[in-house]
This record gives structure tokens, sequence and C-alpha cells, in this order.
């Protein structure tokens, strides 16, 4: 059988019958074509889907839709089996293996470059899920991100694991609490070119990434919410691998311990969101009275900068403020201080910037429009990029990314 509706109500139809497990299996049993089109709703948890994983995008695999997942790999026509890049293993809480140990059943994949793993306890796996992981997913894999992922007390393990993963080209680390001592055993990943770290980290994970053999990495990108154990991680390579920074959520008068112009090779940097009482109550020393902003992209001396961002968010005391066009930049008392901004970034090291990203709360029609005004040079140029922060006001979304590699893979 093949459909012979439009691809656009074939969508519709499978996007009605969501909630239908058993219907849309059946679908996907008789049709090549309705395998694509029910994919990620099989993949994917049956909660509403986000811009992050588009409709069609089968690469979401949680605890709700495991068991689902391996029926359809039985199917005749089904083409998953070589088709499949992304595989995401999500579990229900905190020290679980509910979902990794169904590796044994995802052995028909043979195609995943991209493996991703959050939360589990990977110390509890059991052997022959350990030995799928380590065999057959380390042999395609490329890029693995480990997010709070726990491991025994044993460094062993850890080394048993990424060692496995003998072309990995990218790794991603996201909350890595492991407390472990070091053995003076090193890792070595010599395709790994690209490390990204994120969220929380121990200082044995500290020693554990700055010990690793890598030959041909190149780049790391941070996001620090605690600034004290990633200067320690700065600290352990060359400033030249460091590319992509991200500090979130910290007090501005931290990131003077920052010697941004060490960094001669950034490429993208993101001072965060400060609300309008923090910079207010924060003398910046270098800077004298000077907006915190503006001094800080000061002092960036890279000539290969490709991104900025920033962003000024609510405080406490002023949630009226949040429409109005001077909440955006009128923070202590200097109105030109989007004027500054302009300026700074209009220097010749700037002169690679593919986008300036300004984030602001849900700003009136007038505010944007005052942005825009007041930053000529890069709205001209087709680079400036207004983020209302819409989610994070409404959702409490957690203030920090995972920096997007400058090489991903395709």
């Amino acid at each position: 059988m093949q459909p012979r509706l439009p691809p656009e109500l074939t969508d519709a139809i499978i996007n009605c019958l969501r909630g239908d497990v058993g219907t849309l299996l059946a679908c996907a049993y008789v049709s090549r074509d309705w395998v694509a089109a029910s994919r990620c709703a099989l993949f994917s948890s049956l909660e509403p889907l986000t811009s992050t994983f588009p409709f069609k995008d089968p690469r979401l695999l949680d605890q709700r839709s495991i068991d689902n997942f391996v029926r359809l790999l039985d199917s005749p026509l089904c083409t998953l089996h070589s088709t499949v890049r992304y595989l995401y293993l999500d579990e229900p809480f905190e020290g679980s293996t509910v979902v990794v140990d169904q590796f044994p059943d995802l052995t028909s994949l043979l195609s995943v470059q991209r493996l991703s793993i959050k939360s589990a306890n990977l110390g509890l796996l059991s052997p022959r899920a350990w030995d799928v992981l380590t065999s057959h997913f380390a042999g395609t894999v490329r890029e693995l991100q480990l997010d709070n992922v726990l491991f025994r007390s044993s460094v062993r393990q850890i080394f048993d694991l990424i060692q496995a993963f003998s072309s990995l080209e990218i790794l991603a680390l996201v909350d890595t609490m492991w407390r472990i001592k070091l053995t003076t055993t090193r890792v070595t990943l010599a395709a790994l070119h690209t490390i990204h770290i994120s969220g929380d980290i121990t200082s044995e994970a500290v020693n554990w990434i700055t010990s690793l053999s890598a030959p041909r990495l190149r780049t790391i990108t941070l996001t620090a919410t605690h600034l004290g154990p990633f200067l320690t991680l700065l600290a352990g390579f060359p400033p030249s691998l460091i590319r992509h920074l991200v500090f979130m959520g910290l007090d501005p008068s931290i990131l003077e311990n920052l010697d941004l112009p060490h960094y001669n090779n950034l490429r993208v940097l993101d001072i965060g969101n400060f609300t309008l009482d923090l910079i207010k109550s924060v003398p910046f020393r270098r800077s004298g009275n000077g907006h915190f902003i503006p001094t800080i992209l000061a002092r960036v001396t890279s000539s290969h900068m490709e991104e900025v961002r920033f962003g000024i968010i609510p405080g406490t005391h002023e949630p009226t403020r949040a429409g109005r066009a001077e909440f955006i930049w009128d923070t202590i008392g200097v109105p030109d201080v989007a004027d500054t901004v302009d300026t700074v970034l209009a220097q010749p090291r700037y002169a690679r910037l593919k986008s300036v990203v300004v984030r602001v709360p849900d700003a009136a029609p007038e505010g944007i429009e005052y942005i825009k005004q007041r930053l000529p040079n890069f709205r001209a140029r087709g680079i400036l990029v207004l983020d209302p922060l819409e989610e994070m006001r409404r959702e409490g979304t957690p203030d920090y990314t995972i920096g997007l590699a400058t090489d991903t893979l395709s």
C-alpha cells in the first residue's frame, strides 16, 4: 500500500494520531512513507514538540518510546537501520539504567554518528549493554554527549568508555559531577577535534579532561555557570584552543578574573544575561563607572570574532519596565550605552562578525525599534538578531546553554 495523500495532509493525520501508538505502528508496518512520517511521533515523548526537534526529526529517543522503536525496527519496510544518525537516550530519573540497558536491542542501527546519554548511571549498566555500547556503537559514533552521567568510583570505567570511541571527533560533557581519583593512565583520542563543556563540573573531572591526549584538538567551547573550576580548566589548555566562551548566571565582577585578551583565537563570546539590579550594584573596577557590557566587549583582542551575545533581563524590583525602550540600555544612568556598544563592535577586530545577538525581555515594538536605531552598523550589515527571551521569562528556562561546535558533523 502506498499513501495517495499529499505530504502536508499526511503530516496532519500523523499529528492527529500522535497519541495512538498502535495505529501509528500499523501504518508504519505497511508503508515506507508512513514510517518516515510517523517516526518522530514514535520516537519522541508525547509532550508537545519544541522547535529544537522539528516534527519529522527522528533523532529523539526516550523511555516512553523505546519499546515502540524496537518494535518498529522489526518492520520489513523499516529503513531506519541505515538512516538514523542521532540516538538520544534520556533516563526517566537521575542514575537510572531503564533506557540504556536497551542497547542490545538497538544493534540493528548501523549508522549512528551522534550519541547522547542523559542522567544514566553507566556504573550500573548491564555487562551486555556495556559491551554493545563500547563495541557496536563506538565503531560509528563521531559525536558523544554525556549529560549528568554517573560512573562507578573507579576511573577505569571512564577510561574504557571514552577510549573505545576510537573515531570520536566531538565530546560534549554537561554537568560533569564525577568524584573519582585519577590514575596516571591517559586517554588517547586521535580524531578528537572539539570539546564542549557545560554546566557544573568537579575538580576531578577538570583534571581528567586536561589529561586527555588529543593531538588534533583545536576547539574548546565552555559554558560556565560557576567560574572557579572553569578558570582552572582554561588554564589547562593553550589559549589558541579556546574558541567559544559562554558565561551564564555570573556576577559581572567575577569576569574580571578572566583575561579575555589572552584568548586570541576566540570566535564566539556570550557574556550572559544580567538584571538591572545586579549591574547597578556591582562596581566594575577596570571600567570605573562605565557600563559593564561595552567594557567587557572592549577587552576582546581576537580578530576572529564571529558572534557576540549578551542580554539584560528584568530584575525582581522592576517587573513593570520590561516593555520600555529605556529599560534595554539605561541601567546606570548612562544613556549612550547602545552607541558605545555599536562603536566597540565596529572596530577592526570585529570585522568578521556574522551575528550580534541582543537578548531582551518582551520589549514593546518601540523598544525593538529603539535597539535597531541605536545599533545602525549591525542593522545595515544584516547581522543584528533580537532575542525576546520570551521562553526564559515565561517558563523559567535554566540560564545556560551548551555551545554549538564550530566544526560540527552534518
